[in-house]
């Protein structure tokens, strides 16, 4: 019994962190369940010293098989205790016992005792302990905070969350505009306005973000819960919108973002979106996969004089003799087709998502002082699958990153132009 559980994870959960730091005493017992299967010891509650057990709501009908003892430890126990558990080698009892700050009334019998000790200024805070006659093996303790509480400010320092806080817009949230609203949320943006008008369906299973759970749901709805699950913190809009038939609310829309990202489907979405982008002065980054997932393409469109917009960039690969990627490219503004059926696996579609977001986010901190984040050229195609017969420009290997230089506007261009 004593082997199976030194091998065991202690998960604090709930109040119970809290509870223990509020006491004013310096021992109590634990209510702890130990599931065997995934060898975890879940404490469903906790008393101060001999008082009322108080049970983690959640818990409260899981019945407890193990007797526990917290207790107040000194800074030397903690210590030893990240020695032990790297070196996974135990104290003697009576060195654990001299750490702690009163001697708790519950010893420990054959089977063993597990001790939660608690030292708050201590690194680990935390320890935990199986306490046998002769000696305290260290076990493995995890404490869970509440749903509510939000884990990016873990990755400060070191990531400058404080210059993510700008709204930024996604237009679609399919496929790709799904990995791209979450690698979004996960890089710490904390606004984040989602714009799409279609729902969930089954097929889109294969390739989306979300679960089975949010079929039928609107796009913007499923991916507005799973940020809000993931990273509670996070202030998401869901717009049930068309960005080409309610255009006229995108103008007010991306004049007040930081920057707009496009994961639509279809030429028109991303040629509107590029449009009122650039009359509101806004960066706008596109993604999409192009002669059906032979390769990615993410570009970013610097509203900035002389940089063209997508209509330009279009005209130059065909001009050049390249290819014309899109169909319908010379109809009137605000027509065209939607692409061909995706043959892209969902991984591949995941890849450009995230790779869009890492180019919008390195936009928002270069413009913030963060050069170590710049980003010098604006157009990259990214090889999901090798198609020989794809122009030179666009012959890839899988996997393979090939950045190209932003393309002048041209003369008389509808977007680029004088409003």
């Amino acid at each position: 019994m004593i082997l199976l559980i030194s091998e065991a994870i202690i998960i604090l959960a709930a109040d119970q962190p809290d509870r223990i730091r509020a006491s004013s005493a310096k021992w109590g017992r634990l209510a702890i369940r130990y599931d065997r299967s995934d060898q975890i010891l879940r404490v469903a509650g906790s008393s101060e010293t001999t008082g009322e057990m108080i049970t983690n709501p959640a818990l409260r009908y899981i019945k407890a098989n193990m007797p526990g003892v917290w207790c107040r430890a000194g800074e030397d126990l903690h210590t030893l205790y990240a020695w032990v558990a790297r070196t996974n080698y135990p104290l003697p009892v009576e060195v654990f016992y001299d750490g702690l700050d009163a001697e708790p009334g519950l010893l420990p019998d054959d089977d063993g005792t597990i001790v939660v000790t608690h030292y708050p200024r201590g690194r680990p805070e935390w320890a935990a302990w199986l306490l046998a006659s002769h000696e305290a093996v260290p076990l493995d303790i995890e404490v869970v905070h509440p749903p509510t509480t939000d884990p990016l400010p873990l990755l400060e320092p070191q990531w400058p969350l404080g210059d993510l806080t700008g709204e930024v817009a996604v237009v679609g949230t399919g496929s790709i505009g799904s990995a791209a609203a979450l690698a979004l949320a996960m890089y710490g943006v904390r606004k984040i306005t989602l714009v799409d008008d279609d729902r969930l369906l089954w097929h889109n299973l294969v390739r989306h973000q979300c679960t089975r759970h949010s079929v039928g749901k609107y796009k913007v709805d499923a991916v507005a819960e799973a940020i809000r699950d993931r990273w509670p913190a996070a202030k998401v809009d869901a717009l049930r919108l068309n960005v080409i038939s309610d255009a006229n609310l995108m103008r007010p829309l991306f004049r007040r973002c930081s920057l707009v990202l496009c994961a639509a489907d279809g030429v028109a979405p991303r040629r509107v979106v590029s449009h009122l982008a650039r009359r509101a002065e806004k960066t706008a980054v596109l993604a999409c996969v192009l002669l059906d997932g032979v390769f990615g393409e993410v570009i970013r469109l610097r509203p900035w004089p002389g940089r063209g917009c997508l209509l330009c960039q279009r005209a130059f690969l065909k001009s050049t003799g390249r290819m014309d990627p899109e169909p319908a490219l010379d109809s009137a503004y605000g027509t065209g087709t939607s692409h061909r059926p995706m043959t892209a696996v969902g991984t591949d579609l995941v890849i450009v998502g995230q790779f869009a977001a890492k180019v919008a986010v390195a936009t928002l901190l270069e413009e913030a002082g963060h050069h170590d984040q710049q980003i010098g050229l604006d157009w990259a195609v990214i090889g999901l699958r090798r198609d020989r017969t794809a122009p030179d420009l666009f012959d890839l290997h899988p996997g393979e990153v090939r950045w190209l230089p932003h393309v002048e506007s041209l003369p008389n261009c509808p977007t680029c132009g004088a409003p």
